[in-house]
């Protein structure tokens, strides 16, 4: 019997050696290292699978997406004219699909840099199998607008033939300040979505060094001050001794617990907070400053804000499942809340107790929460008393539904940190059908899963 040749990918390190080959022969090396630092990242957050690609096993259907996804991360600044110019390209871009994926990148980017409405991006994002250029573009977003970015490097006044150029210094200022607004509103969020949350603040963070340079300053300059980094630490350790106490207090009293310390709230998390209060207290003006646009609001009162007012710098999660033995999510509304009820007095009480175990003293203010989105958990907000040094921290208590309509399900928080809802919800699908739908063979292995058509969109 005729054995079965098996298609694998070319390994990655051919395919870097091919990309900077070429990038090297027609002199642009700088684009290169661009395209290089976005495989880099991708590599770091497990967008891009090396392992995978270099070892596929059974996985040959996974390692080829994976290859193909970083061919795309190398050859992203190509423009889609050179594909069929004659022009030799990386034998990695003779993949018909790895070229379709490429086309996809420059038409989202375009779409991107003119600022194009919702619905010029569904054909893109919906007629066909979910894009890996959406990966794409995630990971790019994560590292455009560094500021070791070299501008001239990226300029030709008379274009060039292969690769996207702009074409003076004003150009390049103007097209950043659309890549910047594209994502703070779609592509930080859907990098959240996508479970990349340090790439959604590397997105916002750069966002706001380039719209919104006073919040990207003043937040930088206050998290840098010697003092807010000394109580920043102290509440950290508090927070980490408080998470081993939990754990072992709440799971001794019956619980099945799992506490999750959020020990560090990313700088552009911060920075989109800043401005979320900033518009609050626009809203709220009056006299003097009732003629003034919000960012000349923000500009006259920005030095005025209290960062230590932030309640969640630092911050834990406990998710509860069982009570006893018994699943709280489908006890009757009456054991659930008193099964909630303990678990709360269980964090009170560890709270109370840092005095004794910490020499610190926290008062705490504590909410039930219940949004429209579905969103549900008890919010208990730990402010630091009689001279104790350290800021405020929060601690969320959720059951395992509450957790994930907070993290999956429409409550999630690429929701309501700026991205488009119905954007977001395609995203979500297209996410879920690559992650989650299985092949026809029954197996629920991921390494078996595969990309389908999903969902039509309604304008």
């Amino acid at each position: 019997m005729a054995m079965r040749t098996v298609n694998l990918p070319r390994k990655l390190q051919s395919n870097i050696q091919s990309f900077r080959s070429f990038y090297a022969k027609h002199d642009s090396l700088a684009l290169y290292e661009h395209a290089s630092h976005v495989l880099k990242r991708a590599q770091e957050h497990r967008i891009v699978e090396k392992d995978i690609i270099e070892n596929p096993g059974r996985s040959t259907y996974r390692a080829h997406l994976n290859s193909r996804l970083a061919v795309t991360m190398l050859a992203h600044p190509i423009k889609t004219e050179a594909l069929n110019s004659g022009i030799e390209l990386p034998d990695a871009l003779a993949d018909d699909e790895a070229k379709r994926e490429l086309i996809t990148y420059n038409a989202l980017n375009d779409l991107n840099r003119r600022g194009a409405p919702l619905s010029e991006y569904i054909p893109l994002l919906n007629n066909g199998p979910a894009p890996l250029a959406t990966l794409v573009m995630v990971a790019d977003y994560a590292v455009t607008h560094s500021q070791d970015t070299d501008l001239e490097n990226y300029i030709n006044p008379n274009g060039h033939p292969i690769f996207r150029m702009y074409s003076s210094r004003k150009e390049a200022l103007e097209l950043l300040r659309m890549d910047a607004k594209s994502g703070e509103k779609l592509w930080a969020p859907i990098a959240e979505l996508l479970g990349h949350p340090p790439l959604a603040g590397d997105i916002l963070e750069h966002a706001y060094e380039v719209n919104y340079p006073d919040i990207h300053s003043f937040v930088n300059e206050k998290l840098r001050n010697d003092e807010m980094q000394e109580k920043l630490d102290i509440t950290r350790s508090i927070a980490k001794s408080l998470a081993r106490r939990l754990n072992k207090s709440v799971k001794g009293a019956g619980f099945d617990v799992e506490v999750i310390p959020r020990l560090e709230k990313h700088v552009g998390k911060i920075m989109r907070k800043v401005r979320k209060k900033m518009q609050k207290f626009y809203d709220k003006r009056e006299g003097e400053d009732e003629h003034l646009d919000l960012d000349e609001f923000i500009e006259r009162h920005l030095h005025k804000f209290d960062l230590l007012k932030l309640h969640d710098l630092v911050a834990l999660r406990v998710i509860v499942n069982k009570f006893g033995g018994r699943e709280i999510d489908k006890m009757d509304e009456k054991d659930k809340k008193l099964a909630i009820e303990m678990a709360v007095g269980y964090i009170e009480s560890n709270i109370t107790a840092l005095r004794l175990t910490s020499d610190s003293e926290f008062a705490y203010d504590i909410e039930y929460v219940k949004k429209e989105s579905g969103y549900e958990a008890v919010h208990i907000d730990a402010q630091p008393v009689n001279g104790t040094n350290s800021v405020r921290f929060e601690v969320q208590l959720r059951t395992t539904k509450q957790h994930w309509i907070a993290e999956e399900g429409g409550a999630a928080h690429w929701m309501y940190i700026g991205g488009d809802s119905e954007f977001g919800r395609i995203m979500k699908q297209l996410y879920h059908d690559i992650i989650y739908t299985p092949n026809g063979n029954g197996s629920e292995s991921i390494e078996d899963r595969q990309l389908v058509i999903p969902i039509k969109y309604q304008e």
